[in-house]
Parts: structure tokens; sequence; C-alpha cells
């Protein structure tokens, strides 16, 4: 799949006016992974649905596939997660996730980058109503390196790390979040040079899934 508009002409998915959630956009790879390039892309009021045997969470969801993503919008979506990716390669640049439903952006089992995003919490301008338990970033069973991104107003976890995970978490900023860091069942987060403002934890560690060994978190000097 691949989606390249520009910043005068972006590519737009969206809900027709007063009309209910379109639905699922989705890519699938099966024996070899799907490769999808999307820039300028933005995508709005989807839903999320089972097609072929396969349930998808996110009005936008990408399963086994190498995915380069830069300067586009995911936002306004009624499934469970704005974005939900697994079992793939990412790299996801300047772009924008908000007032989704529940989590901005799931990834499970995936490697790659996450640079330069913002993901924010909207709890009104829209007549979705909006689940406070909802994440910023959800990553499980992953290795991803966060970097120099910000993370604002969420009322539950900002970042939440799970399912052993190892994550890189640097020059990131955390700015009126409930939970900025979460780390959990197994994890390990290594946090360098990160600003953190206004939020009620800095950092939250705790075993959900009890077959899981204890989280930890490395800091920096500072």
């Amino acid at each position: 799949l691949t989606a390249i508009g520009t910043s005068a002409e972006p590519i737009e998915v969206s809900r027709l006016e007063d009309g209910a959630s379109f639905g699922v956009f989705a890519v699938l790879g099966r024996q070899k992974k799907a490769k999808v390039i999307l820039s300028n892309f933005f995508i709005s009021g989807g839903n999320e649905s089972a097609l072929n045997g396969v349930q998808f969470l996110g009005q936008l969801s990408i399963h086994n596939a190498i995915v380069d993503i830069n300067k586009s919008s995911i936002s306004y979506g009624s499934s469970d997660d704005g974005m939900n990716i697994r079992n793939s390669e990412v790299s996801i640049v300047n772009s924008l996730f908000e007032a989704n439903f529940a989590d901005q952006i799931d990834l499970d089992f995936c490697t790659g980058t996450l640079k330069d995003n913002t993901f924010r919490f909207i709890a009104e301008e829209s007549t979705l109503i909006k689940d406070p338990n909802g994440d910023g970033l959800d990553v499980s069973g992953s290795k991803v390196f966060i970097q120099e991104n910000t993370f604002e107003g969420f009322l539950d976890k900002a970042l939440s790390v799970g399912e052993n995970s190892i994550i890189l978490i640097r020059d990131n900023l955390f700015d009126r979040n409930l939970r900025a860091v979460t780390v959990k069942d197994g994890s390990r987060a290594f946090v360098l040079n990160n600003s953190f403002i206004n939020n009620r934890f800095d950092f939250s560690l705790y075993v959900k899934k009890k077959f899981y060994d204890d989280p930890r978190i490395f800091l920096d000097s500072d």
C-alpha cells in the first residue's frame, strides 16, 4: 500500500458528514510482509471490524508489514485503537495521533522507531465518547526506540510498556498526564533525558499478568 499525499493536497479517509463510522482501513501481510508507505495521509472517523477471519482493532490496522508513516494524522476513531500494528517493522515520524476512543497507537510484537510525533488526549471538540483509560502509546512484546515525541493530557497512561518489551525512551516530553511512563510485565525501559511536566506520576511499575517477571526501569544520572 502506497499512499503519498502532499502538505497542500493530503490524502484523506473519513466518514461522511453525519454518517456512521466507516469501518476499518486494513493491510494484511501473509507469507511475505506487506510494504506500507503513508505520507500526508489523514484518517478519521473509522471503527474496527473482522475481515476474512481476522479481527482488526484499529480504524487503521496493519499486520505483518514493513511500515513507513510520516507527516500523517490518525484521529477521532471509534475503534479500540486509533491505529493498531502487529508483527511489523515500523518507522513512524512527524505524525499526529489524537482524540481516538481509547489507545492512540497499539504496537504488538513490533520493532522500529517512533520519532517527533504528538500523542494527545482530547475529551471535547467531538461527540465521540472517549475512554479515560486509553493510552497514548501502548507497546506489547516489542523492541522500539521512542524519541522526541510529545505526550499530553492523558487521563491514564501516556506510554504503556508491557509483555517483555524492551524500549529506549529518549528526549520526549510528557505533559499533564496521570501516568507518564508505565512499565509492566517483564518489560525493560531505558529512560534518557526526557522532560516531565505536571504529571501525577512520572513512573509506574507493576505486574499485571502474574506469569511475567518484574519490570525494570533504567534511568540516566538526572
